[in-house]
């Protein structure tokens, strides 16, 4: 059969098998009901599967440090953990545009089967350059394929709870972070690293059925979009969004990383409760993302961004003076609530205050990933290099990114509405 013939059949079979009417020209939205909270269910189990491992990462990190990787710096093994996090954000300039197209259930089918595979390859590595390979580039391969689908959907499916239901879908990447670092924690001294990492995959696996069976795209545009959209970059209130994002992405998750490690280093870990500080900070998360992205449905979500970007900044610095168990503790509950509320305000914020046309969302959501991605890139591996010379170092870093972050929200909120501090933005 010639190439050509069978590239045509390939791609009517594709064509076919993604098919999706597009709608017509003026499509009015839903607001809730069961089918729209099905797929914030099925949005939660991507996120639940996707950033719950990145945030699970500061407990495959702390057992890396102290052993199969005892000789490589803090610094260097925290590069796995930011390719994966790089990757899951960064893909939405690739699969924005895909999921405009239509390709739903095509990057959710293949991403589970991706991180899946990852995190099995990742049990039988023993090397730095095999944990980079697969826990840093396969599994994050694998989570670029959800971040957009999962955070483009909901605003098609909600008017009046678009922050609250997008704010619940990410609670998931909370969840999943204190869910996968307890089993991480309860299984690696019983069973071996290998076992416990691979009973996590068997716990994806099974969750990740949901999204793959139910999610369903409500808008699609009637005209392809491209990859890389220059319009945004244009405009000065996405550029000022942009640049905020990026300083607030390079300091958000330095305390993820290190969390265990500072408890550890600083004789802060010998009580069981201790143990737990990662499982802690992510569960502030959830009460965080749930009680303030119900507040950002009313008062608007850039609003609640600089409370967010203020109260991490505020807890950030405050780390550098904990010196007691009890104080690390409530610096995980309080940098988690703030801290975990940003990342999905971020992306609320580009559908309600920074994209006129819902049916080029996607590639809006794709170009914001940019900044952040390489935010969440670069920000753990430089905090790492200054723990050589104490940690203030690291603990300075963090807030004043999330400072100079919140300095940027102020400026776009000027830019979008003004000095009136009541009026909704």
């Amino acid at each position: 059969m010639p190439i050509t013939d069978l590239s045509d059949r390939l791609g009517k079979e594709e064509d076919a098998y993604e098919s999706i009417p597009p709608p017509a020209p003026q499509v009015p939205l839903q607001d809730g009901g069961p089918v729209a909270w099905m797929q914030c269910a099925g949005a939660f189990c991507l996120f639940f599967n996707s950033w719950g491992l990145v945030n699970t990462f500061g407990a495959f990190q702390a057992y890396y440090a102290s052993s199969v990787l005892r000789d490589v710096s803090p610094s260097t093994i925290s590069w796995i953990g930011s390719l994966q996090a790089f990757l899951f954000v960064f893909g939405g300039v690739i699969t924005g545009p895909l999921y405009d197209r239509g390709y739903l259930r095509t990057l959710v089918r293949l991403g589970s089967a991706l991180v899946v595979l990852g995190l099995v390859m990742t049990s039988l590595c023993s090397k730095y350059w095999q944990f980079m390979l697969a826990q840093g580039l396969l599994t994050g391969l694998g989570n670029a394929m959800f971040f957009v689908p999962s955070m483009a959907l909901l605003p098609t499916y909600f008017v009046k709870r678009r922050a609250l239901s997008t704010g619940i879908a990410i609670t998931g990447g909370n969840l999943g972070g204190i869910v996968y670092s307890v089993v991480f924690r309860q299984l690696q001294p019983r069973i071996g690293f290998g076992w416990a990492t691979r009973t996590i995959a068997l716990v994806m696996l099974v969750t990740l059925l949901l999204p793959m069976i139910c999610l369903k795209m409500r808008v699609r545009p009637t005209v392809a979009r491209q990859f890389f959209d220059p319009q945004p970059w244009t405009e000065l209130p996405f550029a000022t969004f942009a640049a905020s994002c990026f300083s607030g992405l390079i300091g958000l998750y330095i305390p993820y990383f290190y969390i265990d490690s500072f408890a550890r280093e600083n004789g802060l870990a010998a009580t069981q409760l201790a143990l737990y500080l990662l499982p802690i900070m992510n569960t502030g998360s959830v009460f965080g993302r749930v009680t303030l992205c119900y507040i950002a449905d009313r008062s608007g979500p850039v609003s609640i961004l600089i409370l967010c970007a203020l109260g991490s900044a505020i807890s950030a610095f405050a780390w550098s003076g904990v010196t007691s168990v009890k104080g690390l503790i409530t610096f995980s509950i309080f940098y988690g609530c703030f801290s975990g509320t940003f990342l999905s305000l971020v992306m609320t914020t580009v559908a309600v205050v920074l994209c006129p046309d819902l049916s080029v969302l996607g590639t809006r959501i794709g170009m914001a990933c940019i900044p952040c991605a390489v935010g969440l890139l670069i920000g753990s591996p430089i905090g790492g290099t200054t723990i050589k010379h104490g940690w203030l170092g690291l603990q300075l870093l963090t807030g004043v990114a999330l400072t100079l972050s919140m300095a940027g929200m102020i400026g776009l909120r000027v830019l979008k509405v003004g000095w009136r501090p009541f009026k909704r933005c």
